[in-house]
């Protein structure tokens, strides 16, 4: 390794943060049980140790790695219910939104790998449970408690069928759906 190459890859500010996005990478291609520090680190171009010394252990860089993806979903997912007027535009919103995420494909990958992870992982059932209860509270702006979980629990429905069919549902049929959960007449 040249001497210029050596200093440059001894200050790397932005490393941490490749990392965790190499992680989210290889979980998608590889899937969580697939995940190692040696993959991460050839697709990041970082050295094997610096995976180790950034993060205590495999499951520490998954928990980080997937805390980011829910904190990006939850964002997401409240920036475009902020942008409803009124319960009346709901329906139309939450179908816009969630049929932009079926067609996703590797954020759907990784919502399918957290499922997976969360049955068997405690630190992984914690950032699920945080993701359901930001969904939950994104909604309840519009929707009694109730109501919030009986939608999120279509949507998270909706993201596993996705990944098994053939044909996702179509915006117009998302709509109609949540229409109807939501007791509301088409526009």
């Amino acid at each position: 390794m040249s001497p210029a190459n050596e200093r440059q890859r001894r200050h790397d500010p932005g490393r941490r943060d490749r990392i965790v996005e190499t992680a989210m990478a290889v979980i998608v291609r590889d899937g969580l049980s697939g995940l190692s520090h040696r993959k991460v680190a050839a697709a990041a171009d970082v050295p094997l140790g610096s995976i180790t010394y950034q993060f205590a252990s495999l499951d520490e860089l998954a928990e980080e790695a997937f805390a980011r993806y829910v904190a990006r979903c939850s964002d997401h997912f409240e920036q475009a219910l902020a942008a409803s007027r009124s319960a009346d535009e709901l329906p139309r919103i939450l179908a816009a939104e969630v049929g932009v995420y079926l067609a996703s494909g590797d954020q759907l990958i990784l919502a399918y790998e957290l499922y997976l992870g969360s049955v068997r992982n405690p630190a992984l059932r914690k950032l699920m449970n945080r993701w359901l209860r930001n969904t939950r509270g994104s909604l309840s702006r519009y929707l009694d408690e109730a109501t919030a979980r009986i939608v999120d629990g279509l949507i998270e429905g909706l993201l596993l069928h996705t990944l098994l069919e053939d044909e996702p549902m179509q915006p117009a049929e998302l709509e109609s759906a949540f229409r109807r959960l939501l007791g509301k007449s088409p526009a």
